[in-house]
């Protein structure tokens, strides 16, 4: 009866050390995961709109900091938005090019902005006039 007390007592502290020692390093392995998530990086969006669809060619850096031409089709669009993550320090930058020979007016007004963990860090709104080119950028 002692022996088969022994081998359940052996048992149980054996179960208990493996236990403890997998909650302990599975505790670890948790903060080392809330750490990268606190990494320096930001979410930046860039945001342009216009009252007619004269957008011609859009630019903006990208994750890699490198600039970016839009590839999809930009014909009919008046709103256009790109959603990316940066590094901190990283420079933000957008760059719009519109062509409005087409439109009657001559004119139209647009609105280009950056937006920073979801908060507008840059805006520029005016009235562009034939074609333009319009460059926003923000720095922290």
């Amino acid at each position: 009866m002692t022996t088969t007390f022994k081998r359940s007592s052996f048992l149980f502290l054996v179960l208990s050390l493996v236990f403890f020692t997998t909650s302990c390093s599975s505790d670890d392995n948790g903060d080392a995961v809330n750490n990268d998530d606190n990494s320096n990086t930001h979410e930046v969006e860039y945001k342009i709109t216009v009252e007619d669809p004269v957008i011609d060619i859009i630019e903006y850096k990208d994750a890699t900091g490198a600039m970016v031409e839009v590839s999809e089709s930009l014909e009919g669009v008046t709103t256009w938005s790109k959603t990316v993550e940066l590094e901190e320090g990283a420079a933000i930058d957008t760059k719009v090019t519109m062509d409005l020979g087409e439109l009657t007016s001559g004119a139209c007004p647009y609105v280009m902005q950056i937006f920073v963990d979801g908060e507008l860090k840059n805006t520029v709104s005016d009235t562009a006039f034939m074609s333009m080119y319009i460059e926003l950028a923000y720095t922290e």
